[in-house]
């Protein structure tokens, strides 16, 4: 009964870890993402707007039917709770970084200034004579890359090679949490493609 209800715990926090990996990245919930979930959580989730924070939700619930049950004490469920807690601000941090851009206007002015920058930089090296010309395009090249890197991290959840690897963050707290309740057939790590986690 005790793996029973681990499992069933476990299972409904992977199915939450990968549904909110999908939210910020704008995907939509596949069908593997609801093997982790039993066929009620699933009915549930595919109806709310927020499925990550309606499956948070049911978790609080579930734990509280447990509780209630005398399945563990009510100091744990406390502790349980506090961390419910602090999943549900951390996501609302990350689903903030995910809808709030840089605004416009900062952007314009930035690549803007950047390229005015540019224009203007020969005129400075003009005595150098032939040499400007290597030295105005690595400093050209390097003043481009930081107006880029800003446009790149406006987006740090996107699926590009820019990103942050949410693919292997949830792996690897899949294998940590399915080695807890004693899975044997355990998914691979993800390994990097061309260099690069995804």
């Amino acid at each position: 009964e005790h793996h029973a209800i681990l499992s069933d715990l476990i299972r409904r926090h992977l199915g939450y870890v990968n549904i909110l990996r999908n939210q910020l990245r704008g995907q939509k919930t596949d069908a593997s993402i609801q093997g982790w979930l039993t066929e009620s959580d699933a009915a549930l989730v595919r109806d709310a707007r927020n499925q990550a924070t309606m499956l948070l939700t049911r978790q609080t619930e579930v734990l509280g039917e447990l509780c209630d049950q005398d399945k563990f004490e009510q100091f744990r469920l406390f502790e349980l709770m506090a961390t419910i807690k602090d999943l549900g601000s951390l996501q609302g941090g990350a689903e903030r970084i995910m809808n709030t851009p840089l605004m416009r206007h900062y952007s314009w002015f930035t690549t803007l200034f950047v390229w005015v920058f540019l224009l203007l930089l020969p005129f400075c090296f003009l005595d150098l004579g032939w040499r400007m010309i290597p030295l105005v395009v690595v400093v050209s090249a390097m003043f481009i890359m930081l107006d880029r890197s800003g446009t790149f991290t406006e987006t740090p959840f996107s699926y590009d090679f820019n990103s942050v690897p949410l693919d292997t963050i949830c792996r690897t707290i899949e294998v940590d949490l399915l080695q807890q309740i004693g899975e044997t057939e355990l998914p691979e790590p993800i390994s990097p493609k061309n260099g690069v986690l995804m």
